[in-house]
């Protein structure tokens, strides 16, 4: 098997590094990220391409390519996606969070919470709710596609006393639905 691509879409991910908040991106940082993803998507799955791309995640919604990123990670290997976002939601930069985050509430989403989450995975997502405020409002969706559970409508009564800015009166108006 030939580990060349593959190679080359690590290094090129460890070039571009973690990308900064959305006002100071550059152009050709997004062109960078964009063919990147683009060289995943075609790529066969690979748990090695999971931590680096989140890492390379900046905060906001990089002028709307990081949905892209977020799909690359869910063709990933399910188990090693889910430990490599809790790993980042707990230690990562704010970016590298908000798509960890993102992330996990997509998969719960096609999931409807089935299987259940893990006492680590609960903890943090209650942690998320405190911000910043695009990890928080990932952090209420993702109670809202667990809310099924006892603990998805737990977290989501958390999320409507909690958490920070938009986010809670979201979690209050997905309560009263």
């Amino acid at each position: 098997m030939d580990d060349g691509p593959k190679r080359d879409i690590l290094a090129r991910l460890a070039r571009l590094g973690p990308l900064p908040d959305d006002a100071a991106l550059a152009q050709a940082q997004l062109d960078e990220f964009n063919e990147i993803i683009a060289d995943i998507d075609y790529a066969p799955p690979d748990p090695d391409y999971i931590r680096p791309l989140l890492h390379a995640f900046g905060y906001g919604d990089g002028y709307a390519l990081y949905v892209h990123g977020a799909n690359a990670l869910l063709r990933q290997n399910r188990a090693a996606l889910v430990e490599a976002a809790l790993d980042t939601l707990e230690t990562g930069r704010d970016g590298p969070r908000q798509w960890a985050m993102e992330t996990l509430r997509r998969m719960r989403e096609g999931d409807r919470g089935s299987p259940a989450p893990s006492d680590r995975e609960v903890r943090l997502v209650e942690a998320a709710l405190c911000g910043p405020e695009l990890v928080a409002e990932s952090a209420v969706y993702w109670a809202y596609w667990v809310e099924a559970s006892p603990v998805g409508h737990q977290v989501l009564e958390l999320a409507a006393r909690v958490a920070t800015g938009a986010a809670r009166a979201k979690a209050a108006r997905l309560l009263a639905e």
